[in-house]
């Protein structure tokens, strides 16, 4: 016998909002939550180098001045000139991103939800993770504890991230050029790994069901929804935390991206008007950060307990393309039999779904292929009466997180009846021609069915349908 799963909780950290009030207000309003790169203060990498060698070249002057190796201003004269030359001419071939936007989490305290002490531990995509895995247990009502209303055996956490801890290692690796071994943190193998808020989210919950970790880049939050959908559903545990966060914007997480090409770096004036899924003037993604939630729990135990219910989860479709690192399908094959899939498992006909949230990176290859698979999932008739949007034009491209949060979107519209939009749709793509991408506007509608799709580097097709609860 198969269980029924129902999302009773969900916790949220994300350019759009940090709560399930913030994050409805910015969809129903269509508020973005792109800004600018400067927002982050980072340091161009120049600044690092320069300020580390020109410390070396003082200190290797004050050395040799002690030991009196030099003698005589022409030796000082040589070491203003490698500063000068290390500053005006070397430092020039450094060049900072040309990244100009990025989504941004902000008026984030870790401390709200860890102790001082273990915030210090943890990378902030741990924090991220833990602080959604809380806040969802909260909105669930199952406050203070989950192993208070069930047996902690039968208490699940799925929680991934495509980059794990992307800002640990960068800064240790600043610390091991300067100090060597002696400069890393002994917490360095807690905070780096994938897997690891995962580990963490178990140990702070008081869980001692399975603990998984699934890593698929892009379509990673949808593999942690998936793969949560299953346990509860085959009855191997009565809760689950499905949990994704990703925090990687650094110098090399941006620089990564944008080496690839896959980056926005075109000047729009306005930071909002970054992100436009399936728009002609669309350049690239928008990279940003996040982590989401959502407590899935067994329906019938949820009902008895008289929990509320956004919405069941009722198909999960996961396959691969086979074809490229970074390029998908171009006819968008297995991204279209994941789509048949997820509603095949959920029991659906395509005339079921009322809505589909697109992966819809803003990239000029996603966007048309993901066009072409929605057509050969449902047929070109069917495709142009289901209501199509990308709500990444909203928050950006949380990454590994996308498709957690993406599973919040569908079921917040199902929950309060309406259709997130695709803003910046201003100039339509001949080669993305669905009818509806819910353009700039939310509007009200009875939907039943909403169908999530991710996809990610190594050819990830994974698709997550959810349903109404009535």
């Amino acid at each position: 016998m198969q269980e029924r799963v129902a999302i009773t909780g969900i916790g949220v950290f994300s350019p759009i909002g940090n709560d399930v009030s913030q994050v409805l207000a910015s969809l129903q309003q269509g508020k973005s939550g792109i800004v600018s790169i400067e927002k982050l203060q980072m340091e161009p990498p120049s600044v690092f180098l320069t300020a580390k060698i020109s410390d070396f070249l003082d200190k290797a002057w004050r050395a040799a001045s002690s030991e009196q190796k030099f003698q005589g201003s022409s030796e000082q004269d040589l070491f203003e000139f490698l500063h000068r030359f290390l500053k005006e001419r070397f430092f020039q071939t450094v060049r900072p991103s040309n990244v100009r936007y990025v989504g941004m989490v902000h008026n984030f305290s870790p401390s709200d939800f860890l102790p001082p002490k273990e915030v210090k531990k943890m990378d902030r995509f741990q924090h991220l993770a833990l602080a959604a895995s809380e806040m969802a247990k909260r909105d669930a009502g199952l406050e203070p504890w989950v192993y208070e209303h069930y047996p902690s055996e039968k208490i699940a956490v799925v929680a991934g991230s495509s980059m794990g801890g992307m800002l640990t290692w960068e800064d240790t690796y600043a610390q091991f050029l300067s100090h060597g071994p002696r400069g890393v943190t002994p917490f360095f193998m807690t905070k780096l790994p994938v897997d690891m808020a995962a580990g963490e989210i178990s140990r702070h919950q008081g869980t001692n069901g399975p603990i998984e970790c699934p890593a698929a880049a892009c379509a990673t939050g949808a593999l942690v929804v998936g793969r949560a959908f299953e346990l509860v559903k085959q009855g191997v545990v009565d809760v689950a935390f499905a949990t994704a966060s990703e925090a990687a914007l650094s110098h090399l997480g941006l620089g990564g991206f944008e080496a690839a090409k896959a980056l926005s770096t075109r000047d729009y004036g306005d930071p909002t008007k970054a992100s436009r899924p399936f728009d002609k003037e669309r350049s690239g993604f928008i990279m940003a950060e996040g982590g989401a939630c959502l407590l899935l729990e067994n329906l019938d135990k949820a009902q008895k307990r008289d929990a509320r219910i956004y919405a069941e989860v009722i198909g999960f479709g996961n396959f691969a393309d086979a074809f490229h690192p970074t390029r998908p399908n171009p006819e968008g094959k297995y991204a279209a039999i994941a789509m048949e899939y997820a509603l095949k498992d959920g029991r659906l006909n395509p005339a079921d779904v009322d809505y589909i949230n697109a992966h819809g990176t803003s990239t000029l290859l996603n966007d048309i292929i993901e066009t072409k698979a929605i057509k050969k999932a449902f047929g070109s008739d069917l495709a142009d009466r289901i209501a199509v949007s990308s709500t990444k034009s909203l928050s950006g491209h949380l990454m590994g997180a996308a498709g957690t949060l993406e599973a919040v979107v569908c079921a917040l519209a199902l929950y309060h009846q309406f259709l997130p939009p695709t803003i910046n749709y201003e100039y339509p793509d001949p080669e993305c021609d669905i009818v509806d991408y819910v353009p700039n506007h939310a509007r009200e509608a009875k939907i039943q069915v909403a169908l999530s799709n991710s996809f990610g580097f190594g050819g990830r097709d994974a698709t997550i349908v959810l349903r109404r609860f009535s």
